[in-house]
């Protein structure tokens, strides 16, 4: 497998799975030296997230066909001029398709029209509630008489992202015991965007284990 390779200000998101702040945080490459780097603090609200030394963590990353996720620790902390992390690197790397994105079950609103073959509307905007939402794609309720395959414009009721579209491919129909569901493939999405809807979920994640609720 051909690793990835980071530059400075590269955008990134720190995944911590232990400890008190658990989740996903967004970073930028500020140095890259023979076996570390250093990356800008995650702030969450303003406030600086102290992460510990010897913290494990993974740094994630995106590709146009694949996710990365390059396993590492902290290994020192700078404050000034400003707040600096130093991490482990180059570490294990683990190649992450598309499909296996993180997925969290989840209700949220959507809202979805469908296209035709030239991104044209074929039809009004609807709006359902997602069953489970990843980097990938999502699962929605939606009618029986939802097609089988096409594509579609989405609007997911996120913070930061209810306005901004997101392109869809419809992959699989599921029959549930109280209705009909659509596997939803992004197809046509922003880096950013993608980043933020991952964030997210490692977010709601780590509040749901903070309320005994996984």
């Amino acid at each position: 497998m051909v690793e990835p390779k980071l530059k400075i200000n590269q955008k990134i998101d720190l995944i911590v799975e232990q400890g008190p702040y658990q989740g996903s945080y967004l970073s930028k490459v500020a140095e890259i030296n023979e076996d570390n780097i250093k990356v800008t603090s995650p702030y969450l609200k303003g406030e600086l997230i102290p992460l510990r030394i010897n913290l494990p963590l993974h740094i994630f990353i995106t590709g146009e066909n694949a996710a990365y996720a390059i396993k590492s620790k902290v290994i020192g902390r700078e404050r000034e001029p400003v707040a600096l992390l130093t991490l482990k690197y180059p570490g294990e790397v683990e190649r992450i398709q598309r499909r296996e994105f993180f997925r969290m079950e989840t209700m949220r609103k959507i809202r979805y029209r469908l296209l035709d073959a030239d991104k044209n509307p074929s039809g009004d905007f609807k709006e359902s509630r997602t069953c489970d939402i990843s980097g990938g794609g999502v699962k929605m309720i939606v009618d029986k008489d939802f097609p089988g395959e096409g594509l579609l414009e989405l609007y997911l009721d996120l913070p930061g992202l209810e306005d901004f579209p997101i392109y869809g491919e419809i992959v699989n129909i599921y029959n549930l015991p109280d209705g009909t569901a659509a596997g939803i493939k992004f197809v046509e999405i922003d880096h950013h965007a993608r980043e933020e809807i991952i964030a997210w979920l490692f977010e709601y994640q780590r509040k749901l284990r903070q309320k005994g609720l996984l």
